[in-house]
């Protein structure tokens, strides 16, 4: 059930994002489908775009709470959607290779990285290779 839920979730992000969350004028009022209370957990590169995403899902649809939202790091944000005790796992990075089929990843942001050092280091050029 928990799974049907978050997947009925995923979708509706997805076309209220899509649809700008309008809808027809003059009807009636129905349930929302995804009222309930949501457990959000995973990695803290994410969480910044995982906030934003919570705080716009919640204005269109005002019956939802959102639970968690604590850095726990990526791998528990995977298990735990695994195992069922979170509805969505957020990491910052891509999945590992035991983790894929498990889980389905799904892009919502980005993030940089740079290595930066003074302007009076020596090294005045490395490669992506040299610094990962």
């Amino acid at each position: 059930m928990r799974s049907l839920r978050t997947y009925l979730l995923v979708v509706g992000v997805l076309l209220g994002a899509s649809c700008g969350g309008a809808g027809p004028i003059g009807v009636a009022p129905t349930a929302d489908p995804f009222a309930g209370q949501y457990i959000v957990n995973g990695g803290g590169g994410a969480l910044d775009n995982v906030k934003a995403f919570t705080d716009a899902f919640g204005k269109m649809h005002p019956s939802i709470t959102w639970q968690g939202l604590a850095d726990i790091g990526s791998d528990a944000g995977v298990n735990l959607a695994v195992s069922g005790e979170t509805d969505l796992g957020y990491i910052s990075r891509d999945l590992k290779d035991p983790e894929k089929g498990k889980v389905v990843s799904l892009a919502i942001g980005a993030s940089g990285t740079a290595v930066a050092v003074a302007a009076s280091n020596p090294v005045k050029s490395l490669t992506k290779d040299q610094v990962a």
